[in-house]
């Protein structure tokens, strides 16, 4: 069975016409319910565990050719929806608005606000949350201290080498400052990376083992999600096996022996693009049968939480919950008592 949204299904974004619909909460899509939408197009989704479902699950279900192909919509170019809009149903058409942007292979900009949309985090007023507040596909990695705090923020989107910038270097800026002090608390932030280049991220995890002033339990956080993939996975394994990092937010989309290193291949009479994996990565032991790297301080994501800019992912790894509780996602919930420090 596939993993179903915590709160449901929401339409994040809209069309600045039908812009009273950003925020409403999808009951229906043509005959089925949410849920049995996401049961019917998830077997079509590539995907190393159900948090992978969840990730790419929301793009195709916007695509009326996909609806249509999946029973969900009469024709290719439209799908009747029904939807809780501001606390009443109401039934809505939905026309196709032109091709569906192309996704980035090693980031998820899923989440940047599109010109000509409204956004249903736009009725709140204030910035946007850090982890929202850069675009992952130009801004491969960057850092701030957290205002009104002596924590150390570094979102890394990318796990590759910048025009301007190598990775390499980026992490020893990254260092200076931690050692130029005073730093309370380091967050290394995954949650939009998917991937990229592997082979960059020992510096980094070599560098933070010989700090223990950082590498140490209750100072070293790291942010997971459905997003965080392929070479962001290595560098999951390498801080659960080696560091005293506390993982925080949902399961990854990967886990440590999986396939990947994906290659177009044109198909010879359709002429369609398609890919295909060439490596298989084998960083857990081959019994190791876990479906993704689970978090300790599960933290799932929430429509609300979005809607009013509201990031408790990092809010939890600043304040250091010590009640963990193993994903709601799972199908059941195991009670934690470990302490953060």
């Amino acid at each position: 069975m596939p993993v179903q949204p915590v709160e449901g299904m929401f339409i994040r974004a809209a069309r600045r016409e039908l812009a009273e619909l950003a925020g409403a909460r999808v009951l229906r899509i043509g005959d089925a319910s949410a849920a049995e939408a996401l049961a019917r197009v998830t077997p079509y989704i590539g995907r190393d565990n159900t948090m992978g479902a969840l990730y790419f699950a929301p793009h195709l279900l916007a695509m009326p050719e996909v609806l249509h192909a999946l029973g969900l919509a009469p024709s290719p170019d439209s799908a009747r929806l029904e939807l809780e809009v501001h606390g009443a149903p109401r039934v809505v058409w939905l026309r196709a608005a032109g091709p569906a942007p192309l996704m980035p292979a090693d980031t998820d900009r899923s989440w940047r606000r599109r010109e000509g949309w409204v956004d249903a985090r736009d009725a709140t007023p204030g910035q946007d949350p850090l982890w929202l507040r850069q675009a992952p596909d130009t801004v491969l990695w960057w850092m701030t201290t957290v205002p009104g705090t002596r924590v150390v923020y570094v979102q890394i989107n990318q796990v590759r080498d910048g025009e301007r910038e190598l990775f390499e270097a980026f992490v020893q800026r990254v260092f200076e400052r931690l050692d130029r002090g005073p730093v309370d608390r380091l967050i290394l932030d995954l949650r939009l990376n998917r991937g990229g280049n592997g082979e960059l991220r020992d510096p980094l995890v070599r560098g933070l083992l010989k700090r223990p002033q950082v590498n140490a339990r209750g100072r070293l956080f790291v942010l997971l999600g459905r997003g965080t993939w392929s070479a962001a996975q290595f560098l999951l394994d390498d801080l659960q096996g080696y560091s005293d990092a506390i993982l925080v937010g949902e399961p990854s989309a990967s886990r440590g022996n999986h396939y990947g290193d994906s290659r177009r291949i044109r198909l010879p009479n359709s002429g369609i693009t398609a890919r295909a994996s060439t490596r298989w990565w084998q960083h857990w032991s081959p019994e190791d049968s876990r479906p993704w790297t689970a978090p300790e301080v599960s933290v799932p994501l929430g429509f609300a939480d979005y809607r009013a800019k509201r990031d408790p992912v990092l809010e939890a790894a600043i304040h250091c919950v010590r009640e963990m509780v193993a994903p709601p996602l799972l199908s059941s919930a195991i009670i934690l008592s470990r302490s953060c420090a």
